[in-house]
């Protein structure tokens, strides 16, 4: 049970969280399409892997990081980074200079929800480690039933760069509210030694880690696809609008705030994580196929197709974290950066793959791969012990 100190805390990182996943939200599903504004897709794609790859780098430093500057410092520090590359995308018109500012906006961003990961791990409890996680992940997916929507409006009313814009006033009230929610904190994660590629051998020497994480990568290759693409495809193939684009994609988060809490409670009370986690991979996968045959220009087939993709997305999400999280203990950082990484590898290896697979396929088929793929998840998710 926690006390009354951690829970208050705790309502704070959420509040945080809230914020900061509006801002990130605004710009998320629109990062693709404004960067096609000025440089092919293959090099959009090109530029998501190496920003993953920059991701990658930080996170694998982020124990010497927060030991060094702690939780608060590096959030000051990884905020201002992020207003200052929001500030570069709105006002540079060079694409070399737009490209450098992008890589800095997408890692400050991995950088801020990995100082917060530290701060519900120093201020939860192993007992509703699966609640703690699903309400966190609701409050995270409640920031993006709300803003692509706005995002679409202000597309269609004012341009991308006024988005940008909107996303980096919103961080700067994040910034104020956190410095004064946890100026007091005195919070340096001890370093413990960490290197990446033995940390990485390490994670994976344990059986239950290395299939958690390898399911946690599917479903990140998941969202890395879907976030690139289907923007574009929505837009350009199939010809809404950027307000029904966003419509849309907010519609399609109404399963991630309806179910994830629910879906943590019955893992931490009834099921465990494995079998939801399973019926998860296999929604998704089988959904996503399905979007490959679809030929309609409907705003709600639309609507539906990809708000089923997101009731198994909300099944795998929270109990992979809670699955995870009972796996390790709250002074593990070592190990919560690897298993952080599998949302930047995902996003290297995605665009790559796509890249790929749009030279022997068109855009429908690109997501008939994406749901097979998906489906193999099923593999590690069996190999899993289940909690219950």
């Amino acid at each position: 049970m926690l006390n009354k100190s951690s829970l208050g805390k705790l309502r704070s990182v959420f509040a945080v969280g809230f914020i900061l996943t509006i801002s990130m939200a605004l710009t998320s599903y629109i990062d693709s399409s404004f960067l096609d504004t000025f440089i092919s897709k293959t090099r959009v794609g090109i530029l998501f892997t190496v920003a993953s790859f920059a991701s990658l780098v930080y996170i694998a430093n982020t124990p010497k990081i927060l030991s060094k500057f702690g939780v608060v410092g590096t959030m000051q520090i990884t905020t201002s980074a992020y207003i200052l590359s929001i500030l570069g995308l709105v006002f540079s018109h060079t694409p070399i200079l737009l490209e450098i500012f992008f890589v800095v906006y997408w890692v400050s961003a991995v950088a801020m929800y990995t100082s917060l990961d530290v701060l519900i791990s120093e201020y939860s409890d192993g007992v509703s480690t699966g609640k703690t996680r699903a309400f966190y992940l609701t409050i995270y997916n409640l920031a993006f039933l709300i803003a692509p929507f706005i995002a679409g409006i202000l597309v269609d009313t004012i341009d991308f760069r006024g988005v940008y814009l909107v996303s980096g006033f919103f961080v700067l009230c994040m910034s104020l509210f956190f410095t004064h929610s946890f100026k007091s904190l005195k919070l340096f994660p001890k370093k413990n030694g960490f290197n990446f590629i033995s940390n990485f051998v390490d994670l994976f020497k344990n059986k239950d880690l290395r299939n958690v994480y390898l399911v946690s990568f599917v479903m990140n290759f998941f969202f890395a696809w879907m976030t690139i693409y289907m923007p574009i495809y929505l837009f350009e193939n199939i010809g809404l609008s950027w307000q029904e684009i966003g419509a849309v994609f907010a519609i399609m988060h109404i399963p991630y705030v309806l179910l994830e809490i629910p879906w943590g409670k019955i893992a931490d009370e009834i099921l465990g994580e494995k079998e939801i986690m399973g019926a998860g991979i296999i929604i998704i996968g089988l959904c996503t196929i399905s979007i490959g045959f679809i030929t309609s220009k409907e705003f709600w087939v639309w609507a539906c197709a990809l708000s089923l993709t997101r009731i198994g997305a909300s099944m795998l999400q929270v109990t992979t974290e809670s699955y995870f999280f009972k796996k390790i203990n709250k002074e593990d950082t070592n190990k919560i950066s690897v298993f952080r990484n599998a949302s930047p590898i995902a996003m290297i290896v995605g665009p790559i793959l796509a890249t790929l697979a749009l030279s022997i396929a068109n855009f429908q088929e690109l997501f008939i791969i994406l749901g097979i793929i998906v489906l193999l998840a099923l593999i590690p998710n069996y190999k899993l012990n289940d909690t219950k």
